[in-house]
């Protein structure tokens, strides 16, 4: 589902790309509608805001979608990134889930370490090394220390970087882990 600064920076980028292909024409509404597949009323109540703003200028027929033409000012925000962005921001929300209990996005951190950590302990009693009892050490250490407010970073690079030379399967996960800890 589109939020209105979608809808708006598409109409804008309709009515820029109709102008360019039709200099001084009015887009039809059918074409917007097509783009946008969004109720009639969503795309009225958003038309009717940049007209408003001065970006777009309406022609309204009795019973249907009015016909739309860019204005000059319309044109000046399609063609510069900064200012479309600056009147119509867009939400960024990059969320990963590549370990159980651990979320990272553009706005917030969210960690569940205990969760993550045990997702970590049952991939080393899956892969079952020979050194598994020193990797559980290492990992151990590693967990108790991001838990701490004064953790020595020295020591958990040291545990980190063995963990690397002798477990490296592991890492994707634990590095993970101590990037969203970090960040949060």
């Amino acid at each position: 589902m589109l939020d209105n600064n979608q809808i708006r920076r598409k109409i804008l980028q309709i009515l820029y790309d109709y102008e360019i292909e039709n200099p001084g024409g009015l887009t039809p509404s059918g074409i917007v509608k097509k783009h946008l597949q969004v109720e009639d009323k969503i795309i009225d109540f958003n038309l009717n805001y940049l007209e408003n703003k001065g970006y777009l200028k309406l022609t309204r027929l009795h019973g249907s979608l009015p016909l739309s033409r860019i204005t000059s000012g319309g044109i000046d925000i399609v063609e510069d990134n900064n200012q479309l962005d600056e009147k119509f921001p867009l939400i960024h929300q990059t969320i990963v889930h590549n370990s159980p209990g651990t979320v990272i996005d553009s706005q917030n951190v969210s960690i569940n370490i205990v969760n993550s950590f045990n997702q970590i302990y049952e991939e080393i009693n899956q892969q079952n090394p020979e050194n598994r009892d020193l990797i559980i050490e290492k990992v151990n250490f590693i967990e108790r220390e991001l838990g701490k407010k004064d953790m020595d970073k020295s020591k958990v690079r040291k545990m980190y970087e063995w963990l690397q030379r002798n477990a490296n399967w592991i890492m994707p996960s634990l590095s993970q882990v101590m990037v969203s800890a970090f960040l949060g």
